[in-house]
């Protein structure tokens, strides 16, 4: 079968490839003719045949990455063989000088081919004994068999070849895909700081003005509580004390009473619950919620993946028996020790009981699909939490 010749020329010295190389697109030239087409300025080199741009690091990886096309080699190595044979005249040899060009001595015995007896040479490909007349006949064989294990390997060369490729457009696949990870990523870190930040300051000013509000109530407290002692001590050193006084401390003891109820009230809807954390039930899930009570209508938002902000519904099923049987307790211990006092003062204000003091409400809570990695807190106070990829819930 007779090969084009145009298949051997390269395309830009019109000549039979002098070491072929090949580029990423699978088109050969020769060395000398790729090299002076690469661009040192910009680092690339333009295909001259499919017009695909190769870019490249320096001239050292561009040199690396050419590949020795020995195939087309191998065609053009033929081509100049069969030129150089078909213009180059037979020698003739004498029967002396083919046995001194034998490679191995003359046997006499059997032909692998013809069977016969005859003088038999040794094939160095297959270490059968061959006889003069089948020699011919033998190579031929023996090139076929050569010419098929060239196409195997070449087969196999174009599949890694193939496969270098894939894994080449992977590679760039999975560094775009790392570098879009890695923005989103510090997105969303320069997304949570800033929350945080608000967030922080949010709790801040709260506290602030909680911690003000103690400190006037504190401070009334004290004040009234010094008026009744130095009441109680003049009212204990005087000898013969006067009745009506005595009625009038009485009714300051019971208004001071009154108004320290009114105060405790306050600075139960004005405190600040610190957040707690329910135990699970492994039954059900591994985690348990996170509860918080407060009345800022602001904080009862969620923040999803998106950094979007919306407002969640108020749940009350939320489990907190252990802070209302606190309170259940120390209720029932205040109302056995003074039952007679609360029903006195029932009789003049409706705040003077307990009984008229809400229990604790739940106004808002955090729920966790995961386990917690980060718990940022301020004064023992849960300010928020995140998992190891980030996630914040409010």
């Amino acid at each position: 079968m007779s090969i084009s010749r145009n298949i051997l020329l390269c395309t830009v010295c019109q000549s039979l490839f002098n070491d072929a190389r090949q580029l990423r697109c699978g088109h050969s030239f020769c060395y000398k003719c790729i090299v002076s087409q690469f661009d040192k300025t910009s680092n690339r080199i333009v295909c001259s045949r499919c017009k695909r741009i190769h870019q490249f690091e320096s001239f050292s990886h561009f040199e690396m990455s050419l590949i020795v096309d020995a195939f087309v080699m191998s065609l053009v190595t033929e081509h100049r063989r069969k030129t150089t044979i078909q213009s180059t005249p037979l020698l003739a040899f004498t029967l002396e000088q083919i046995l001194e060009r034998s490679p191995a001595p003359f046997l006499i015995a059997k032909c692998a081919e013809c069977t016969l007896r005859k003088e038999l040479v040794v094939c160095p490909e297959c270490e059968q004994v061959i006889c003069f007349e089948c020699i011919s006949q033998h190579q031929l064989v023996v090139n076929n068999h050569v010419q098929q294990d060239w196409m195997k390997c070449k087969d196999t060369w174009n599949m890694i070849y193939e496969k270098s490729m894939l894994f080449d457009e992977q590679q760039f696949d999975l560094k775009s895909y790392t570098n879009e990870l890695k923005t989103r990523v510090e997105k969303r870190s320069n997304f949570l700081f800033e929350t945080i930040e608000k967030w922080q300051k949010i709790y801040e000013n709260k506290m602030n003005q909680y911690s003000e509000i103690y400190n006037i109530i504190r401070q009334e407290i004290t004040t009234q509580y010094q008026s009744i002692d130095q009441h109680i001590q003049i009212f204990l050193n005087s000898k013969d004390p006067d009745p009506i006084k005595v009625e009038h401390f009485f009714r300051e003891i019971k208004d001071f009473k009154i108004k320290l109820r009114q105060q405790i009230k306050q600075i139960d809807e004005y405190s600040q619950k610190c957040p707690t954390y329910s135990i699970s039930n492994f039954d059900s899930s591994i985690l348990g919620t996170i509860s918080m009570q407060t009345s800022i209508e602001h904080l009862k938002t969620i923040i999803d993946d998106d950094n979007n902000e919306y407002h969640i519904e108020i749940e009350n099923d939320i489990n907190d028996n252990e802070s209302i049987n606190s309170d259940e307790s120390e209720q029932t211990i205040h109302e056995n020790s003074n039952n007679q006092e609360v029903q006195e003062s029932n009789s003049t204000s409706p705040l003077t009981t307990l009984d008229n003091i809400p229990n604790k409400k739940l106004l808002w809570s955090l729920h966790f699909k995961f386990v917690p990695q980060y718990i940022a807190l301020y004064r023992q106070s849960i300010l928020f939490a995140s998992d190891r990829w980030g996630f914040v819930r409010y």
